[in-house]
């Protein structure tokens, strides 16, 4: 082949294959599952979805995200370092607030 698509047709491959592979495992990074949930379970899942006016989907994956989050100390730690650091208060009152709290804390 000569012209245009000389030497590109492995190029045009390629960005065909990794085209491919966005459309099989989702374009987002989100992998579809499968559970199996208790009815009572499914219809609060249901009602909280619809008051929070997100997608099943979606509450599914924050509450996991958030139990992923409890039962991970280091994970819990850096959430709440990212928090602090993003809050950056030097204020008098953050600073006897802080005090206070490390008053009524047992070392």
């Amino acid at each position: 082949m000569s012209g245009f698509w000389s030497g590109r047709i492995p190029e045009l491959a390629v960005k065909v294959e990794h085209l491919l592979l966005l459309i099989r495992f989702g374009i987002n990074n989100s992998m579809k599952v499968a559970v199996s949930l208790p009815d009572k379970v499914f219809a609060e899942g249901e009602v909280l979805a619809r008051r929070f006016a997100v997608s099943r989907s979606k509450l599914y994956a924050r509450a996991l995200e958030e139990f992923a989050l409890r039962h991970n100390p280091d994970a819990l730690t850096a959430a709440m370092n990212t928090a602090l650091e993003a809050a950056d208060d030097d204020s008098a009152f953050a600073k006897e607030a802080g005090r206070r709290a490390l008053a009524r804390s047992e070392w």
